[in-house]
């Protein structure tokens, strides 16, 4: 009987903390991931932190820079090959108050995810680009499980010391 009401107890525990955290996929260019994120993008009220590999996506760039402007923290990693893409938006969030960051070794900065208020957390394939929004077959994942953002907000702050 005691093993029983154990694994009770265990489904009990893992089944709330499973109701507790909601992870929704989307793919691309089906279900308009562009529109998904600038939808989530609305939502920031204190910080967004974006690690992108190819950011050539201008929507999502007057997005981030509208969210500055505003007053929410904004900080973007961004690949150090990439950010010299004259498509590149890393120039114009800057220049629009928006903290950004060039990857300094030669490795790939091939991260995608956005951080929203350290609640939230995009991620997969979906690069922050015009193809990918309209011809690229991407997903884009948002989970708002505390254990799986917080790996994410690690990882972002390992990426801003350095640690690449």
């Amino acid at each position: 009987m005691r093993k029983f009401l154990n694994s009770v107890i265990l489904i009990l525990v893992f089944t709330g903390q499973a109701l507790a955290c909601d992870v929704k996929p989307y793919f691309s260019p089906p279900d308009n991931v562009r529109w998904i994120i600038l939808t989530e993008l609305d939502k920031a009220k204190d910080t967004v932190d974006v690690a992108a590999y190819a950011f050539t996506d201008p929507m999502v760039a007057e997005k981030l820079a509208a969210l500055a402007r505003r007053g929410v923290k904004v900080v973007v990693y961004m690949d150090r090959v990439q950010s010299r893409n004259r498509y590149s938006k890393g120039r114009y969030l800057a220049a629009s108050g928006v903290e950004v960051h060039i990857k300094k070794r030669r490795y790939l900065q091939h991260n995608k995810y956005m951080i929203i208020d350290g609640s939230e957390v995009l991620t997969g394939s979906y690069n922050f680009s015009g193809s990918a929004a309209k011809q690229d077959n991407n997903f884009e994942v948002i989970a708002d499980c505390p254990d799986v953002v917080g790996r994410f907000k690690d990882d972002f702050k390992r990426l801003l010391k350095g640690g690449d």
